[in-house]
C-alpha cells in the first residue's frame, strides 16, 4: 500500500516537471517530454493535470484582469484619443513629407549643380596647375629659339640645361612635350655644329695672324739676345714706319710686350670647349680640332714662291711657323684635354722634318755669305722664339752646322778671289813709307815691325811688297767674319774658336796656298822675273812672322783678351813649303839664264 502511494507520489512529481519544462521551453523538447508521458503510461494523468494547469492559470488571468480594468479602461479611452492625435499627426507628416519631397528635389537639383560646378572649378584649376608647369617651358623654349636664331651658343646651352633638368621632367606626361624633346636633339646637333663653324673661324684667325705673332716672339727673343731689329723687321714694316712717323723703337716695343691674347681671341676655342663638354662630345671634338690642326699645320709649312730669294719672305715664314706652334702651346696649355703633349710632338716632329728640307734648301741654294749670316740670325732667333713653346730646336740647331759649312766655303772661295787679285795687282817691288804717320798707319794694319827698317830716315823701304799688309788684312777680316757666325749661338769659348780656327787653317793651308801656287807656277800667266820670285820668298818670310800677330787676333776675338793661350795657326809651315816651291823656281830660272849665257858664248 505504502509502495503504491509511493509510485503515485514519484509519478506525479515527475509529470509536473515534465509541466514546467513545457512552460519554460521553447517548444524544442515538447515532442521528447510528450513521449516520455506515452512511454510511463501516464497520459491520463498527465492531461488531468495539465487541464488543472490551465484552469489555474485561467483563474490567474481573471484574478489579474479584474485588478487591472480600470486602468485598462482608462488605458483604451487615452489609446482611443492618441488614435485621433496620430491620425492628425499623420496627416501633418504627410504634408511635411510632400513638403520635404520638394524641398529635396530642389535641393537635388542645387546639389548637382554645385557638384558640376566643383568639377568645373577642379578642371580649370588643374588647367591652370597645367599652364603654370607649361608656361615656363614655352618661354624657355622660344628664347632657345631666339638664341639658336641670333647663334648665341652658350646661353642656348643654358636654356636646353633649364628644359632637361627643370621644366621638361614636369610635364613630361602631355604629348607636345615629346615634340620639345625632339625638337632639342635638333638644337643640340645645330648647336654642335656652330661650335665646329667657331673652330674654324678660330683656325682662320690663328693662320691669318700666325705671322704677327712669330714677329712678336722674335722680337722678345731679339731684346734677350741682343740681336738688331732688322732681322725681325719686314721692308714693309719699316715703309710703314715712315710713312707714320713714328719714332725709332716704338713698333718694336709694341712687339715686345705684345700678349698673344691681344692678337688672337681664344674665345671661341674655349665656349666650343666649354659647349662640347657639355653635350658629352668632349673626346669627339678634341678628335676633329687634331684633324683640323693636322690639315691646317702642311698649309701653315708651305713654302710660299721665291722664298729662298727673298730675306724678308724666309723671315716671315719662319715668323708663321712660330706664331702657329705658339698658339697651339697655348691652347694646350689653357685647356684640358682637348690636346696632349703627344698630339703636339707629333705635330712638331713633322713640322720639324719639313723645315729640315726647307733651311737646308736655302742653304744649298744661297751664295751670298752675307746672306746666309743674316739667315743664321734668323734661324737663331726662330729657335729662340719657338724653344719657349715646347718645339724641339735641337735638329734645327744642327742645321746650322750645315749652313756654317757652306757659309765657310762661300768665304773660303770669296777670299780665293781676294787673294788672287791682290797677288795680281802686286809689282814685287819693296814698300816705299814716306813719312811717319803713313809708318804708324801701316803698323796698325800689319804690326810686324823690323828694326833694321826702323832705324832707316825717310822715305824709307820695307823688305816685303804691299800684298803682304793686304794678305794679312783679309786673313784677319776672314777670322773676324768667322766670328761672326758665332754670335748668338749657344756655344762654348772653345767652339767658338774652332769655328774661327779650322776655316782660317783652312784659309791658309789651301787658299792661300792655291794662289800663291797658282802665282809662281811656270805655265803662270804672270811669268814672275827673277826679282819678283826673290821678292816672293821674302814676302813669305814676312808673312810667317806675322802668324803671332793673327793668333793673338783669333785669341781676342774668341776671349777678347790675348792673354788666353790658344792653338798655333798652321800657315807658318804653309809657307815654307811655298817658299821652297818658289827657290825651286827661282832654281829653275838661274839654270835658264846660265843655259841662255852658254848658248850665246858658243
Amino acid at each position: 500500500m505504502n509502495g503504491e502511494q509511493n509510485d503515485g507520489q514519484v509519478s506525479d512529481t515527475y509529470l509536473d516537471n515534465i509541466i514546467k519544462q513545457l512552460e519554460i521551453s521553447d517548444g524544442s523538447q515538447a515532442t521528447s517530454s510528450v513521449r516520455s508521458v506515452f512511454v510511463r503510461n501516464d497520459a491520463g494523468t498527465f492531461l488531468r493535470k495539465l487541464d488543472e494547469r490551465v484552469k489555474y492559470y485561467d483563474n490567474e488571468i481573471e484574478k489579474l484582469c479584474n485588478f487591472q480594468y480600470q486602468s485598462f479602461v482608462k488605458s483604451f479611452h487615452e489609446l482611443l484619443q492618441v488614435r485621433k492625435d496620430t491620425t492628425s499627426m499623420k496627416k501633418e507628416l504627410e504634408k511635411n513629407n510632400q513638403m520635404m519631397q520638394e524641398a529635396g528635389q530642389s535641393l537635388a537639383k542645387k546639389t548637382a549643380s554645385l557638384i558640376k560646378e566643383y568639377h568645373r572649378q577642379s578642371n580649370i584649376q588643374q588647367t591652370i596647375e597645367a599652364l603654370s608647369q607649361a608656361f615656363p617651358v614655352f618661354e624657355t623654349y622660344r628664347k632657345l629659339q631666339e638664341c639658336m636664331e641670333e647663334k648665341k651658343l652658350y646661353p642656348a646651352l643654358k636654356l636646353l640645361e633649364q628644359l632637361e633638368t627643370k621644366h621638361l621632367v614636369l610635364v613630361k606626361e602631355h604629348r607636345w612635350s615629346e615634340l620639345i624633346q625632339h625638337n632639342i636633339a635638333k638644337f643640340r646637333n645645330q648647336i654642335r655644329n656652330e661650335s665646329y663653324n667657331e673652330l674654324k673661324n678660330f683656325l682662320e684667325n690663328v693662320a691669318t695672324h700666325a705671322d704677327k705673332i712669330g714677329k712678336s716672339a722674335f722680337a722678345q727673343a731679339a731684346a734677350r739676345l741682343d740681336i738688331d731689329r732688322r732681322y725681325y723687321m719686314l721692308e714693309e714694316d719699316r715703309k710703314k714706319d715712315q710713312q707714320q712717323q713714328q719714332p725709332e723703337g716704338s713698333a718694336d716695343l709694341a712687339l715686345i710686350n705684345m700678349n698673344i691674347t691681344e692678337t688672337i681671341d681664344f674665345s671661341p676655342i674655349y665656349k666650343s670647349l666649354h659647349i662640347n663638354l657639355f653635350l658629352n662630345c668632349k673626346e669627339e671634338f678634341s678628335k676633329h680640332y687634331q684633324r683640323e690642326k693636322q690639315k691646317q699645320a702642311p698649309v701653315i709649312m708651305d713654302v710660299p714662291p721665291k722664298m729662298h730669294e727673298s730675306f724678308d719672305a724666309f723671315k716671315k715664314y719662319l715668323q708663321r711657323v712660330t706664331g702657329f706652334f705658339i698658339v697651339e702651346d697655348h691652347v694646350m696649355n689653357t685647356t684640358e684635354g682637348l690636346i696632349d703633349q703627344r698630339f703636339y710632338y707629333e705635330l712638331s716632329e713633322r713640322a720639324t722634318q719639313q723645315l729640315l728640307a726647307v733651311l737646308r734648301r736655302a742653304v744649298s741654294t744661297s751664295y751670298n755669305p752675307e746672306l746666309m749670316l743674316d739667315m743664321k740670325i734668323v734661324v737663331v732667333l726662330f729657335c729662340a722664339a719657338i724653344k719657349e713653346s715646347g718645339f724641339p730646336v735641337t735638329p734645327l740647331l744642327d742645321v746650322l752646322m750645315e749652313l756654317r759649312e757652306s757659309y765657310q766655303q762661300l768665304l773660303l772661295a770669296q777670299w780665293g778671289q781676294k787673294f788672287k787679285e791682290i797677288l795680281r795687282k802686286d809689282n814685287y817691288i819693296q814698300m816705299v813709307i814716306e813719312d811717319e804717320t803713313q809708318y804708324q798707319l801701316l803698323l796698325r794694319q800689319f804690326p810686324l815691325r823690323i828694326e833694321a827698317a826702323e832705324r832707316l830716315p825717310y822715305p824709307r823701304s820695307l823688305p816685303y811688297s804691299e800684298s803682304v799688309p793686304k794678305v794679312f788684312l783679309e786673313i784677319k777680316d776672314f777670322a773676324a767674319v768667322c766670328a761672326k757666325f758665332a754670335k748668338g749661338l749657344n756655344v762654348s769659348k772653345t767652339e767658338i774658336d774652332d769655328m774661327i780656327r779650322k776655316p782660317s787653317n783652312l784659309l791658309l793651308t789651301k787658299t792661300l796656298k792655291s794662289a800663291l801656287v797658282d802665282l809662281t807656277a811656270a805655265e803662270s800667266e804672270s811669268q814672275l822675273n827673277f826679282s819678283q820670285l826673290v821678292q816672293i820668298c821674302i814676302n813669305t818670310i814676312h808673312l810667317e812672322n806675322s802668324m803671332p800677330y793673327l793668333e793673338d787676333y783669333i785669341v781676342a776675338l774668341v776671349h777678347g783678351s790675348t792673354k788666353q793661350i790658344g792653338l798655333r795657326l798652321q800657315g807658318a809651315s804653309m809657307l815654307k813649303d811655298i817658299r821652297s816651291l818658289v827657290e825651286d823656281r827661282i832654281h829653275d830660272k838661274l839654270n835658264d839664264k846660265i843655259d841662255q849665257c852658254l848658248d850665246i858664248g858658243n
